[in-house]
């Protein structure tokens, strides 16, 4: 599988991530370059037209990513951004109270902070087993996709430390499973229109629901226009910020009970 991550950074949207692959073919083709033979042989061949500035290709793999990101993560999104606000809450929490020592030590088990040490017993996209911060900043980021506590160090910027959240069968059933409920409201709703209901179940800005997402924000505005006018979702403007949550029909529908 290619590695998008450190191909295209940190971006706040699943568009903004093809859009920078594609602008960067270069980063593409010397990621391609380290797979063997036998690993090149399994993608298709517009992958490396894409990697050597084929237009064509860049668009069909463009197409390709989103469909990816669209069947396999955007039906999860709002579960698993609620995770993640979740647990950037409790540790926010654990830095208030007992600073960033007990922050740092209760990420994660594997996870040692030995002042002014921190270990990390698995670690990726390094060059070295030592890392002096040297002034850099820290990024404490969790994940729902990581199955081991990883180190990014990229050539210039912040070290991001990136842990992992799931850990166990359960946890993951909760965020990846698809319950009956899910489906019903689905094929009601249709399945983005859904998506887009359950991330207004806390409350949620239009730009919110679209980053969230993955779509635009003029998208996360017609959808959420739709469900206003269906009664599910009421919507206040401050300024030139719109949030929406749900009615009570609209929680009732998510719930099951109406």
């Amino acid at each position: 599988m290619v590695d998008l991550f450190t191909l295209v950074g940190t971006v706040p949207r699943t568009v903004d991530a093809i859009d920078t692959l594609l602008r960067g073919p270069q980063r593409l083709r010397a990621e391609l370059a380290l797979y063997s033979p036998q690993r090149q042989a399994l993608l298709p061949k517009w992958v490396f037209g894409a990697a050597d500035g084929d237009g064509l290709a860049a668009r069909r793999l463009a197409a390709a990513l989103d469909a990816v990101y669209q069947a396999t993560v955007a039906p999860h999104w709002p579960r698993i951004h609620a995770v993640l606000q979740a647990e950037r809450a409790a540790a926010a929490s654990v830095m208030i109270t007992g600073g960033v020592d007990a922050m740092l030590g209760s990420l994660h088990p594997a996870i040692r902070w030995e002042p002014p040490v921190l270990e990390v017993p698995y670690r990726t996209w390094v060059n070295s087993d030592n890392i002096h911060l040297a002034g850099r900043g820290l990024v404490v980021t969790p994940s729902v996709f990581c199955r081991q506590p990883l180190l990014y160090a990229p050539e210039h910027g912040e070290l991001m430390l990136i842990y992992p959240v799931v850990r166990d069968v359960l946890a993951a059933a909760e965020i990846f499973g698809t319950s009956m409920r899910d489906e019903a409201v689905a094929h009601l709703l249709g399945r983005t229109r859904a998506v887009v209901l359950e991330a207004t179940e806390a409350g949620a800005t239009t730009g919110q629901i679209a980053r969230s997402l993955g779509i635009s924000p003029a998208s996360a505005s017609q959808h959420a226009a739709v469900l206003r006018e269906a009664g599910l979702v009421s919507s206040r403007r401050h300024g030139k910020t719109v949030c929406h949550s749900l009615t009570a029909l609209g929680k009732a529908l998510l719930d099951g009970t109406s």
